[in-house]
């Protein structure tokens, strides 16, 4: 079974996305790593390519940069059987191994709050696509879902909302693939149950770590986290 890893990046995110590729390759030194990018032009360790035609045709909303969009690419990456879709906000800390072991034909992390998961038009849970496993298909469709109208969540919604109209069966992936930031201040009993599990950190939200100190200063071990791997001296996933 031939599988990438592919992303999404603009030169604000290049921080990011450096120290994401050096921990996806701590673990698998010879995996693809795809990047669509309109203004990068080359990263050691993976492959930038500009985006596809289609996704041209996307409008830009006021509120999403279209490098979000282009993380829809990895449907049309079919010369591989599965694609791991993933964010340059992702700390790989762990063993990606386990996540490409037999892989399901889609997977991903729900929505999760206090009252456990969210439901998506009332019916299945919410899925993230931070370490969504799919496999590639027609870009199409999923250009055409998002022109329809402004959809909430960007390229997220439009692929819940295709899952939802086609009845695909996104598997369940576990917490610990893609912890996410606001569970070690919102969920901190949740995190050190499985902090030790954890394949990769989150840091979902307007502030990362390479643009200086947190916004809440409650996140500032994480931003320690994430600083001591892009240093080359990764220390252990604090406690919550």
């Amino acid at each position: 079974m031939r599988i990438a890893f592919h992303t999404s990046c603009n030169e604000a995110y290049l921080p990011g996305l450096e120290v994401l590729v050096a921990g996806i390759r701590r673990s698998m030194p010879d995996v693809d790593i795809v990047v669509t990018s309109r203004d990068i032009k080359a990263v050691k360790g993976c492959n930038i390519v500009h985006p596809a035609p289609i996704l041209n045709d996307i409008w830009e909303y006021d509120r999403w940069n279209r490098a979000l969009w282009y993380y829809m690419n990895a449907a049309a990456l079919t010369e591989y059987d599965r694609v791991i879709m993933v964010g340059c906000d992702q700390l790989i800390v762990g063993d990606l191994t386990q996540v490409v072991k037999n892989p399901p034909e889609f997977g991903a992390l729900v929505e999760v709050g206090k009252e456990g998961a969210t439901l998506y038009n009332g019916r299945a849970p919410a899925f993230c696509t931070g370490m969504m496993i799919i496999t590639p298909g027609d870009l199409s469709e999923l250009v055409s879902i998002a022109n329809e109208r402004e959809w909430p969540l960007s390229e997220q919604t439009v692929w819940n909302e295709w899952a939802f109209r086609n009845n695909v069966d996104v598997k369940q992936l576990p917490e610990h693939y893609d912890l996410m930031r606001r569970s070690f201040v919102h969920f901190p009993d949740r995190w050190n149950k499985i902090k030790g599990e954890a394949v990769s950190i989150h840091y979902v939200g307007p502030d990362k770590p390479w643009m200086g100190p947190p916004q809440d200063k409650r996140y500032a071990p994480l931003w320690d986290l994430w600083k001591s791997y892009a240093d080359g001296k990764p220390i252990e996933v604090p406690e919550a």
